[in-house]
C-alpha cells in the first residue's frame, strides 16, 4: 500500500513510525480490568518518537507537543481506531505481562492516574515502552519533572514468551554500560564512579548476566501451557529466586551508591542512577507478583 504524502510531499508520520506491513495486531484479550486499571487507561497518554523529538498525543489522541502539527492533524483522524487499538494493546500488556502498574500504583493513584507511554521504534512491529506519570499542571508546563515508573517491550509480530523477562535482564546489562559512559560527562568528579560500591554493581551486573543464559533455557515460553514435570517445575521456581535475589542485592547497592552520589551534590549522574534502579525493582516485582506464582499454580494445578 502506498504511504500517504503530506502537502510537502513527506510520508505520513504515523504511516512510517506504524508501516502497514506490521499493523496486524494480535487479537486483544477480553480483559476485565478493575477501577484502578480502568482509570489508567482512560487517562493513558502515548508519546511517538519523531526524529530527535516526541509527539505527545491526550487520552483523545490530541497533539498536545509540539504546539504547532498541523501536519498530524489529519493523519490522527484517520488513524484514530488503530491508534486507540495499540493503547488498549499497551494496557494489556501492563496488566498481564508487567509488574509496573502494581509496583508504581501510589505514583499513580497521586496523579490521578494520568500515564504516558512513550513508544521506540526497536525492530519492525516491535518497540520499546518506557511508562511515565506526571501531574495535570505539570503535563506541559514543567514536562521534565515526569516520573519514570519503567520499562516495557511490545510487539505485533511476535507472542510476548517468558513474561518479556529476557529484554528486561538485557536491560540490566546495557543500561549499565550507559550508566558507565554517561559518568564520564555527568558526575562533577568522575573519579567517585570507581567507588567500592560501584564496583559491586557491575560485580552484580557480570553475575546476572553469567546466570541469565542458564537460566531462561529452563524457562518455559508460557508457564501456564507448559509440560514440565512438578519436579522441573519446582527447579525453575529455584532459579527464579535466584535471580531475584540477585536483583535485590544489585538494588540495594545501587542505593547506597545513590545516597552517596547525592551527598556530595552529585544529583545529576543519581538521576539517571534512580532510572536504573526502577528498572531492576520492576524486575524484582516481576519475578514476585507475577513468574513465581505463576509457576506455584502450574505446581499445584492438578490438586
Amino acid at each position: 500500500m502506498a504511504k500517504r504524502k503530506s502537502k510537502k510531499g513527506q510520508s505520513d508520520f504515523l504511516e512510517v513510525f506504524f508501516p502497514e506491513e506490521n499493523r496486524e495486531l494480535p487479537p486483544l484479550k477480553h480483559l476485565r480490568l478493575d477501577s484502578f486499571e480502568r482509570e489508567i487507561l482512560h487517562n493513558l497518554h502515548m508519546e511517538l518518537s519523531r526524529g530527535e523529538s516526541y509527539v505527545l498525543l491526550s487520552p483523545g489522541l490530541m497533539v498536545l507537543r509540539p504546539k504547532e502539527p498541523s501536519d498530524l492533524i489529519e493523519s490522527l483522524r484517520e488513524e484514530e481506531d488503530f491508534l486507540t487499538q495499540v493503547k488498549r494493546f499497551i494496557m494489556q500488556d501492563l496488566v498481564l505481562n508487567t509488574a509496573i502498574l502494581e509496583g508504581n500504583s501510589y505514583f499513580i493513584e497521586q496523579n490521578y492516574y494520568l500515564t504516558i507511554a512513550r513508544l521506540i521504534p526497536m525492530a519492525p512491529g516491535t518497540y520499546e515502552v518506557k511508562i511515565y506519570t506526571n501531574t495535570r499542571v505539570d503535563l506541559l508546563s514543567h514536562y521534565s519533572d515526569k516520573i519514570y515508573l519503567g520499562r516495557d517491550q511490545i510487539s505485533f509480530v511476535e507472542e510476548k514468551k517468558q513474561l518479556g523477562i529476557p529484554y528486561l535482564l538485557d536491560c540490566v546489562k546495557r543500561e549499565y554500560e550507559r550508566l558507565r559512559l554517561e559518568a564520564r560527562d555527568r558526575l562533577r568528579t568522575p573519579r567517585r564512579f570507581h567507588s567500592t560500591l560501584m564496583n559491586e554493581i557491575e560485580e552484580l551486573v557480570q553475575e546476572i548476566s553469567e546466570n541469565t543464559e542458564e537460566y531462561l533455557t529452563i524457562v518455559p515460553p508460557n508457564i501456564d501451557e507448559c509440560t514440565s514435570s512438578t519436579e522441573e517445575l519446582g527447579h525453575i521456581n529455584s532459579r527464579n529466586r535466584t535471580m531475584k535475589h540477585l536483583l535485590i542485592e544489585l538494588a540495594d547497592s545501587i542505593q547506597e551508591y545513590d545516597n552517596l552520589l547525592r551527598t556530595h551534590n552529585e544529583t545529576d549522574y543519581a538521576h539517571y542512577l534512580t532510572k536504573y534502579k526502577k528498572d531492576v525493582v520492576n524486575l524484582i516485582n516481576l519475578f514476585s507478583i507475577k513468574m513465581i506464582p505463576a509457576v506455584s499454580r502450574r505446581i499445584n494445578r492438578d490438586i
